[in-house]
């Protein structure tokens, strides 16, 4: 059994579920949290074969209860482990710049970026000397310009601000952060058949393999920020 113990947001499907999973095979215990508890028990079924302790909860990362729940559970069961949070949870909110309704864009920032926030900052409270990683998974987005994500890119690019400051903050604690920059992914957020090509897209596998091996990395060497590209790049 691997001595990593995760807390993953947003593991009901996506990059979550698949980071889950991975992660699952290495050995890791888990806490999955997502809104969608259906979907979640069943990740959660799906990964205990591999042998490591599973456990899942409703998490709506909107919620500052719910957050503090969810954080509260990791802490009690990570005990004695070395806590790795990865952060997958979001909404793809696009549409020219003015065509939005101030709703929508308020559930994105709360989940992308408060949210994210929320939970990243209740966790760094007691990580401190533990050899404690927090993993986010932003969007190239973050970094570069992409015409009608407005509001999705500003809570990308907010989150990887933040990350920035965490990380300097908390380097010498013993807590290393990660920002994880993929570009298109083929995730559930394209099931209205917009935008590129789904088949030239990265598996959300492919990211979850980039994020284990942050997660279960011996604690000398850090992964400050990580861009992961289809092949052809933008799509």
């Amino acid at each position: 059994m691997s001595e990593v113990f995760a807390a993953i947001t947003g593991a009901s499907s996506g990059i979550g579920r698949a980071t889950a999973l991975r992660l699952a095979q290495a050995g890791c215990g888990l806490l999955l949290g997502a809104r969608r508890e259906v979907e979640l028990e069943a990740v959660a079924e799906q990964a205990r074969p591999y042998g490591g302790k599973v456990a899942f909860r409703w998490l709506d990362v909107s919620d500052p209860g719910a957050c503090e729940a969810f954080v509260d559970e990791f802490h009690r069961r990570s005990e004695g482990l070395r806590p790795v949070l990865v952060q997958a949870a979001g909404i793809g909110f696009f549409g020219p710049v003015g065509r939005w309704d101030e709703e929508s864009a308020r559930a994105a920032v709360e989940t992308n970026l408060v949210g994210a926030m929320r939970i990243a900052s209740l966790s760094a409270a007691w990580m401190r000397g533990r050899q404690a990683r927090i993993v986010h998974v932003l969007s190239i987005a973050a970094a570069r310009t992409l015409p009608n994500s407005a509001v999705y890119s500003a809570t990308k690019a907010g989150l990887l601000a933040f990350d920035r400051v965490l990380r300097e903050e908390l380097r010498r604690s013993g807590v290393l952060t990660t920002s994880i920059l993929p570009g298109a992914v083929d995730t559930p957020i394209w099931e209205e058949g917009k935008g590129p090509d789904r088949r030239e897209m990265l598996t959300a596998e492919a990211v979850a393999e980039t994020i284990a091996e942050v997660a279960t990395a011996p604690h000398d060497r850090a992964f400050d920020e990580i861009v992961l590209m289809p092949p052809k790049g933008i799509l």
